[in-house]
């Protein structure tokens, strides 16, 4: 069992929970002397006290205590009044003061209103040396090491049951003749037994499963000893001592919580049939399972019909037969039921808040003594192949003589095709049935729910077949079948609302579930729950309001999904709109530029976006830099007249030599109220691998602007410098042309041996150029190749100079190093092409920052020679038509992909740096316009769902069967549950006695 957790300190602001009664174990609460005793209250007399018998000191205690004990128990079982030994003499009998002895259930730290508080009082007995204690049905002896205990207190716990018996002792008064006797006191009988009650069936019953036994007494040691043997015998015991006085005993779980019913009606007795001019008259039993008084309704209702009847009810606590009858007079009767007919009715109580607790069904029959043939009911039979039907109506006769009826089958359902079929002068015996069988071929009929009608003597009654093996094309789910998907438009503006009706039919032969969704691409989606019983029809509609239409984006096609879902079985059908504004809305909805060979192409897809045909003109303009540089002037305005259908797109192209321009340029188009808008890089320069190509007229410049392939030697402070020649490639239509850069800066060429020699000790800052014009319609090729002649020496002292605040010397290379070259790099022979690289604007250069000693890095070579063409972040800055070559001359393996920025480590790709830039001319741009067709159509609409349609059926013979019984009517009877008593727990034996001296 679990504990449960409380909101605080004990009160009784707890609710009860109902449940079923469980078997109860653990405890067993014996207050009184018939069961081994009482809580006995002993009033003693104002009048001196009478001397007890003459007895012999020291054993004659023990005696005098034990004589007590027996008449105070006596006087409990008996009734009949006790002498008590007290006074003075050999044993010296006084009432004293004793201990407080309290029975209290807790949950946890919860305490329960309910508890058992009694006064004990105590008799003292003592003869010589020797004294003994009486006290709640134990007596103690004073020893020189404490109470001993002659007599154990009648309190014990064995882990399942526990047992308490207790007599208590207080003055009272005497009686006429002065004698003191022992009698039972009523009044304390009745109290103690009413709060023992209410502990153990209140308690228990609000959660309450703690047992406390605490008591508070000048004689609590020997309480604590006799709990310590004699409760505390299992883990779920704890004693405790509160005070110099008080001991507790603490039982967890000592019970299970009580649960009691509500409100419940065992028994409804009526009549099962009601003639004409008869009363209605249900007897009504009701039960109350709480353990207080407890006030409800009764209520009598009859189906088809307004009779109801109420009647207030108030039942005592755990009465299990409160009854209550109600009467539906023979004019009500007359007026409200239709003879033959048989009618259900439920009898409910409800509790004080007005929730029913409870409920009987029943049914009668209005009947007569002579013959009366009624269509009672309908049933169908279908063949495992679903092709032959036999439908049944059932005639009853509620009259106790034989009679005849006729029945007429009709089918009620739309797309069945059959004629009436009638069967007359049908007899059915008295209180008697005839089924009349209509054979069908139903081979023809599509899956469906099908219904129909049969007329009878008393009326009509309706039912329904259902064909679910069949081939289907309609979209079926489970058993719906989506018959209907409409729409009022496919055209819609953003001012206008989009509804999607549906109709969805269960053509099962059962209630069944499902649901209906709408979704559309982008936009909100909806599911609307689907609940039809057999043949019934659902309509549901999906809206988009005008806001929610107008989120939507203009001049498309939104397409749409109607989804019907039933069990694990889906079917979907889509649909489409067209979203126009009103009138025409052109415009551009997209515009690609492109350049080949410097032939320029601009595609314009131009629509319209609303609902009506228009014409409009679509201009091309072009500006360099981005649009904001110059506008490009075109021999003619390329501008071309334009008409494009609601709904539709055309393609306008323009195409014209952009071989004579050079770098980004911003291409636009106006068309209607719109802009599209490209860029085109027509840059006359593009790189290659270790190349660039250089198409249409300009002006072209190489410069060198760098060279940095040179060695330290920190022991002597020496610097070597490797020779490094280099040489332009230019090759224009075919034809090559080299161009070898010479030092014309040294102030040192005797040191250089060759001219041809870049990488001087004095010439490190300087810039070589190498200039070159062509026409339009030329395309030219320029690589640039490097050399490094020698890494190792020999040297030759050069220079002495001073760096860093140390002087240092320059050595530069022999002549004989110039006899084989250490590292050829030229990508138009294809030598070492991997140790050259080719970038343009805005590509990275990895080891931008590397540089060895006293050497400079690509940035710096690039920012001092070019005016600042790399960014912070590493990348290049160039114009449209510039292009850098980067070598790698001292690691003959190099590759770009190990190119990094530590300082002094190969490959750095700073050994050689060249520019290329090339300038274009300006003038007139002849253009060439065409206008395409797109012929981009709407595909819209609503989905496509056909209904079934009209299906003839064939009719077969037609049949009898006869039965005899009385109509099927029943009273509720006595089969209702009664609830449970206001007892105690199983094993909870409460018995309570009193008896007061006087």
């Amino acid at each position: 069992m679990s504990r449960r957790s409380g909101a605080g300190g004990g009160t009784e602001a707890r609710t009860a929970r109902h449940r079923g009664q469980s078997e109860i174990i653990g405890l067993v609460l014996l207050l009184g002397a018939i069961l081994i005793g009482a809580f006995l209250t002993i009033a003693i007399g104002g009048m001196a006290l009478q001397s007890v018998q003459e007895n012999a000191q020291g054993g004659l205690t023990q005696d005098t205590a034990q004589q007590a004990h027996a008449a105070l128990s006596e006087a409990a079982v008996t009734g009949d009044p006790q002498a008590i030994p007290m006074g003075e003499g050999p044993v010296d009998g006084r009432l004293v003061d004793g201990g407080t002895l309290t029975i209290s259930m807790h949950d946890g730290p919860d305490t329960c209103s309910r508890a058992v508080r009694e006064e004990l009082g105590a008799l003292r007995y003592q003869g010589g040396d020797r004294a003994v204690i009486y006290e709640g049905g134990a007596i103690w002896a004073e020893t020189e090491a404490g109470l001993a205990v002659d007599r154990a207190p009648p309190i014990s716990y064995d882990g399942g049951t526990t047992r308490i018996s207790v007599l208590s002792v207080s003055a009272a008064t005497t009686t006429d003749d002065g004698q003191l006797v022992a009698r039972p006191n009523e009044s304390a009988r009745r109290r103690l037994a009413e709060e023992t009650s209410s502990l153990l069936t209140v308690c228990p019953a609000r959660d309450y499963t703690d047992l406390r036994i605490t008591v508070s007494s000048p004689y609590s040691d020997g309480w604590e000893r006799h709990f310590e043997q004699r409760v505390n015998t299992t883990s779920n015991v704890t004693v405790t001592r509160l005070d110099d006085d008080t001991v507790q005993a603490t039982i967890e779980n000592a019970t299970e919580p009580r649960d009691f019913d509500g409100l419940a009606i065992p028994y409804v007795g009526a009549a099962v049939a009601v003639s004409p001019g008869e009363h209605f008259t249900p007897e009504v039993h009701v039960a109350n399972g709480n353990y207080s008084a407890t006030t409800g309704t009764v209520e009598l209702r009859i189906d088809g019909t307004s009779i109801t009847r109420t009647r207030p009810v108030s039942v005592d606590a755990f009465d299990v037969n409160r009854s209550t009858s109600f009467n539906v007079s023979s004019s009500t009767i007359n007026a409200s039921l239709t003879v033959g007919e048989t009618y259900n009715y439920t009898v409910a109580v409800r509790n004080d808040t007005g929730t029913t607790v409870d409920a009987r069904n029943g049914s009668f029959v209005a009947g007569t003594h002579g013959p009366m043939v009624r269509l009672t009911r309908l049933n169908e039979t279908m063949d495992t192949s679903e092709q032959q039907l036999t439908i049944g109506a059932a005639l009853r006769n509620y009259g106790l003589q034989n009679g005849t009826g006729s029945v007429t089958l009709e089918f009620t359902d739309p797309v069945v095709a059959a004629p009436n079929r009638t069967a007359s002068g049908i007899r059915v015996n008295g209180t008697g049935t005839t089924t009349v069988g209509f054979q069908l071929d139903v081979g023809s009929l599509p899956v469906g729910h099908y219904e129909y009608a049969v007329h009878g003597p008393n009326g009509t009654l309706h039912s329904a077949f259902v064909i679910g093996n069949r081939t289907e094309t309609t979209p079926i789910a489970g058993d719906l079948r989506l018959r209907n998907v409409s729409t009022a438009g496919t055209t819609v503006t953003e001012d206008d609302a989009f509804t999607v009706d549906t109709t969805v039919e269960n053509v099962g032969g059962d209630p069944t579930n499902g649901g209906v969704a709408f979704r559309l691409e982008g936009g909100p989606n909806a599911n609307v729950p689907v609940s039809l019983d057999p043949g019934e029809l659902g309509s549901n509609s999906f809206s988009l309001s005008p806001s929610q239409v107008s989120a939507l984006e203009t001049g498309e096609t939104h397409e749409y999904e109607i989804e019907l879902a039933s069990g694990n079985d889906t079917e979907t059908v889509t649909g489409a709109f067209y979203l126009g504004e009103s009138g025409s809305a052109l415009g551009v909805e997209a515009l690609n530029a492109t350049q080949d060979d410097g032939t320029v192409t601009v595609d314009a897809t131009l629509d319209n976006d609303g609902l009506a045909n228009a014409t409009d003109n679509a201009t091309l303009t072009m500006y360099e830099a981005n649009g904001s540089g110059d506008q490009v002037t075109f021999a003619e305005t390329p501008t071309r007249t334009v008409s494009v259908r609601w709904g539709a797109t055309k393609t306008v192209s323009f195409q014209f030599d952009g071989s004579s321009l050079g770098g980004n340029y911003t291409i636009s188009v106006d068309y209607g109220n719109e802009t599209g808008s490209d860029v085109v890089n027509l840059g006359a320069l593009e790189g290659g691998d270790g190349d660039v190509a250089i198409s249409g007229a300009g002006n072209g410049t190489v410069r060198v602007l760098g060279t940095e392939v040179s060695g330290t030697n920190d022991w002597y402070d020496r610097k070597y410098w490797a020779p490094i020649s280099v040489t332009s490639v230019l090759t224009v239509d075919g034809s090559q042309s080299h161009h070898t850069f010479t030092n014309d800066e040294t102030e040192d060429p005797g040191s250089l041996h060759t001219l041809t020699n870049l990488n001087s000790y004095d010439t490190q800052n300087a810039t070589y150029s190498y200039d070159w014009t062509q026409e339009a319609g030329e395309t030219s090729t320029l690589t640039v190749a490097s050399t490094l002649w020698s890494r190792s020496g020999p040297w030759e002292y050069a220079n002495t100079r001073t760096y860093g605040g140390e002087t240092w010397e320059d050595y530069q290379a022999e002549a004989s190093a110039y006899d084989d070259a250490y590292n050829e790099v030229n990508a138009s022979s294809g030598d070492n092409p991997s140790n050259v690289r080719v970038l343009l604007d805005g590509d990275d250069v990895p080891g931008v920052h590397a540089a060895g000693d006293q050497q400079r890095s690509a940035a710096e070579i690039l920012n001092q020679g070019a005016a600042d063409r790399v960014d912070d972040d590493g990348t290049l800055d160039l114009g449209p038509n510039e292009a850098v070559f980067l070598f790698e001359l001292s690691d003959r393996t190099a590759t770009w992909a190990e190119a990094d920025d530590d300082p002094g480590e190969d490959p750095d790709y700073n050994d050689v740096i060249a520019i290329v830039e090339f300038e274009t001319p300006d003038g007139a741009v002849p253009v060439d316009m065409e206008v395409t067709d797109d012929g981009t159509g709407l595909v819209i609409g609503s989905p496509s769902v056909t209904a079934p349609s009209n299906t003839t059926i064939s009719p077969g013979s037609i049949t009898n069967s006869s039965s005899s019984g009385a109509p099927d009517v029943y009273a509720p009877g006595a089969n209702g549950t009664l609830p449970g008593g206001p007892t105690p727990p199983e094993d909870v034996d409460v018995s309570v006695d009193v008896v007061t001296l006087g």
